[in-house]
Protein backbone atom coordinates (compact mmCIF):
# COMPACT_ATOMS: atom_id res chain seq x y z
CA UNK A 1 0.00 0.00 0.00
CA UNK A 2 2.78 2.46 1.13
CA UNK A 3 4.64 1.66 -2.29
CA UNK A 4 1.71 2.58 -4.04
CA UNK A 5 1.01 5.84 -2.58
CA UNK A 6 4.78 6.84 -3.07
CA UNK A 7 4.61 5.79 -6.47
CA UNK A 8 1.45 7.92 -6.86
CA UNK A 9 2.51 10.77 -5.07
CA UNK A 10 6.35 10.81 -7.38
CA UNK A 11 3.96 10.75 -10.57
CA UNK A 12 2.29 13.89 -9.55
CA UNK A 13 5.46 15.52 -8.22
CA UNK A 14 6.83 14.80 -11.75
CA UNK A 15 4.02 15.96 -13.64
CA UNK A 16 4.03 19.69 -12.01
CA UNK A 17 7.48 19.69 -11.14
CA UNK A 18 9.02 18.94 -14.51
CA UNK A 19 7.68 21.86 -16.55
CA UNK A 20 9.15 24.08 -14.02
CA UNK A 21 12.51 22.04 -14.04
CA UNK A 22 12.63 22.02 -17.63
CA UNK A 23 12.46 25.61 -17.80
CA UNK A 24 15.21 26.17 -15.13
CA UNK A 25 17.28 23.40 -17.07
CA UNK A 26 17.59 25.62 -20.16
CA UNK A 27 18.17 28.97 -19.16
CA UNK A 28 21.28 27.90 -16.69
CA UNK A 29 22.78 25.89 -19.22
CA UNK A 30 22.60 28.43 -21.91
CA UNK A 31 25.59 30.45 -23.40
CA UNK A 32 26.66 33.37 -21.10
CA UNK A 33 27.70 35.83 -23.98
CA UNK A 34 24.62 37.88 -24.90
CA UNK A 35 24.41 37.28 -28.45
CA UNK A 36 24.56 33.14 -28.33
CA UNK A 37 21.18 33.31 -25.46
CA UNK A 38 18.50 31.95 -26.93
CA UNK A 39 15.86 32.13 -23.98
CA UNK A 40 14.95 35.48 -22.21
CA UNK A 41 13.34 35.08 -18.58
CA UNK A 42 10.89 32.10 -17.73
CA UNK A 43 7.90 33.31 -19.81
CA UNK A 44 10.14 33.64 -22.54
CA UNK A 45 11.90 30.26 -22.57
CA UNK A 46 8.40 28.70 -21.90
CA UNK A 47 6.87 30.18 -25.04
CA UNK A 48 10.15 28.86 -27.02
CA UNK A 49 9.91 25.49 -25.47
CA UNK A 50 6.29 24.80 -26.66
CA UNK A 51 6.53 26.73 -29.90
CA UNK A 52 9.55 24.40 -30.77
CA UNK A 53 9.20 21.45 -29.14
CA UNK A 54 5.32 21.37 -28.03
CA UNK A 55 3.81 20.12 -24.61
CA UNK A 56 6.06 17.36 -24.86
CA UNK A 57 9.10 19.45 -24.64
CA UNK A 58 8.15 20.30 -20.78
CA UNK A 59 8.12 16.68 -19.95
CA UNK A 60 11.36 14.95 -21.77
CA UNK A 61 13.23 13.07 -19.27
CA UNK A 62 9.79 12.22 -17.51
CA UNK A 63 10.14 8.32 -16.85
CA UNK A 64 13.84 8.75 -15.65
CA UNK A 65 13.06 11.25 -13.14
CA UNK A 66 9.22 9.23 -11.98
CA UNK A 67 11.56 6.41 -11.36
CA UNK A 68 14.12 7.99 -9.48
CA UNK A 69 11.73 9.72 -7.21
CA UNK A 70 8.53 7.27 -6.99
CA UNK A 71 10.11 4.60 -4.39
CA UNK A 72 11.50 7.28 -2.36
CA UNK A 73 8.38 9.94 -1.41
Amino acid sequence: MQFAASTVAGLFLCINAGPVDMIMVKLTTQSTVKEEQKYNGILGTAMTIMREEGIRGFYRGFIPAWQRVAPLI
